[in-house]
């Protein structure tokens, strides 16, 4: 996970000091995607399977580190199952969806 965490923290940087284009969502082959461009120098990415009691803490740390704000969608019951997760979550500031 350390090699991919890398490589998107480089494709972050870089775009977030240079772009200055809209991004338009792609459909995929699953066609799931739909809606308007995203402003300039706005990333969505999605994780499965998550957030976790393990990975969240990092991609939290990652995040202030940047001055970066997310958005994380959790079950209810992930909540449930994760009150301390979704606390520091809410603590660093993100929104919990």
């Amino acid at each position: 996970m350390s090699k991919e965490i890398k490589k998107l923290n480089r494709a972050v940087n870089k775009g977030r000091s240079t772009s200055s284009d809209t991004i338009y969502p792609n459909a995929g082959a699953a066609g799931n995607i739909t809606g308007r461009g995203f402003p300039a120098n706005t990333w969505s990415l999605t994780y499965d399977d998550g957030p976790g009691g393990k990975t969240t803490p990092t991609i939290l740390k990652n995040l202030k580190d940047r001055n970066m704000k997310a958005t994380f969608f959790m079950l209810a019951k992930q909540v449930e199952g994760l009150p301390t997760t979704a606390k520091a979550i809410a603590d660093a500031g993100m929104d919990l969806a």
